[in-house]
């Protein structure tokens, strides 16, 4: 069975999370619908299925910053992919997360298996085989954003990124922890992270000579915004720790500190400020006006009143109440 999509401005440009299982449907019906659901993420593809097995499959995909990220898992499938007829396209970064597959493109083939990453460009015609069920996880990436950091962008494409050691762990685990909390960001902390797993991106397929001039201070800053992005994630939890950071994120306590050396503040005194910051929103907010304070306190990952009471004065030199009542005041409550 052969199924083709044609390209849709309107379904590459939706921005909204979009969600997919055939799981529900008749058998007969999981073909064609499911050729004009994989159309709205990836417009321009040729499905052709390669087992006599029902299809099953299913994706979930939604924006991050200017990119977006999809989780796909199907049965065997070959999918031939065209380029829209203006040249326009973003680079799609792939980590396999079960399975195996290959991939053509600009005269490259690579073979990948579970854990590997390859990217790929969707300005440029591409096949991928895949014999068996597969699961990916697909971040769409602007092109005018990636392309001016890579060295070489038409020969980093269709090449094996293992994703078990150096940069590709790295840049591994970055793809699954920003999808796994791309939820508790906010637009502008999106922005910042995209920008992050942009410039690992390039170092891991090819940098520009500019980004490769610095390659100990980048690391060092990709590793230091590993951290932030973890403090970013855990904040909430009153269990967090400095000793659990490190045993997550796979570093010593000790190369943990120094990251943060000369950054403006250490892990404790980071996680104070953005547990703070979190409640002193929430206090502002009128939505929250149901809520106590201490209901606040604790959501935001406070484990004792008082001392969130003291902290909070300490920074905004008022207390946690009397934030709430300025607020009721300057909107007229």
């Amino acid at each position: 069975m052969v199924d083709r999509r044609q390209p849709s401005a309107a379904a590459a440009d939706a921005r909204e999370t979009i969600a997919f299982t055939t799981e529900d449907l008749p058998v007969e019906a999981r073909a064609d619908r499911w050729r004009r659901a994989i159309g709205a993420p990836f417009p321009g593809l040729a499905v052709d299925w390669l087992s006599d097995e029902p299809i099953s499959a299913r994706f979930r995909s939604h924006a991050f910053a200017a990119a977006r990220v999809t989780e796909i898992r199907n049965t065997p499938v070959r999918v031939e992919h065209q380029p829209r007829r203006d040249g326009a396209g973003d680079y799609q970064l792939v980590l396999h997360l079960a399975g195996y597959g290959s991939y053509t493109q600009n005269g490259h083939e690579v073979i990948q298996e579970a854990g590997d990453l390859v990217l790929l460009d969707t300005a440029l015609p591409y096949v991928s085989t895949f014999g068996v069920s597969f699961g990916l996880l697909v971040w769409n990436l602007p092109r005018a954003k990636l392309a001016p950091l890579l060295s070489a962008p038409e020969g980093v494409v269709a090449r094996r990124i293992s994703g078990r050691h150096g940069l590709g762990a790295l840049l591994s685990a970055t793809m699954r922890a920003l999808v796994a909390e791309s939820e508790h960001f906010a637009a502008e902390t999106q922005r910042h992270l995209q920008m992050y797993l942009l410039s690992l991106t390039a170092l891991s397929v090819g940098a520009s000579s500019e980004l490769q001039s610095v390659p100990r201070a980048t690391y060092r800053a990709a590793r230091r915004q590993e951290i932030l992005t973890y403090i970013e994630a855990h904040f909430r939890d009153d269990g967090v720790s400095v000793e659990r950071a490190a045993r997550d994120l796979r570093m010593s306590q000790r190369w943990l500190h120094a990251l943060l050396e000369g950054s403006g503040a250490g892990f404790a005194a980071r996680i104070t400020e953005r547990r703070l910051k979190a409640c002193q929103e929430m206090l502002d907010d009128p939505v929250n006006d149901g809520l106590s304070i201490a209901e606040i306190a604790f959501d935001c990952g406070f484990g004792d009143l008082s001392t969130f009471n003291r902290r909070f004065r300490g920074r905004y030199g008022i207390a946690p109440s009397q934030a709430r009542r300025r607020h009721a005041r300057k909107n007229g409550m």
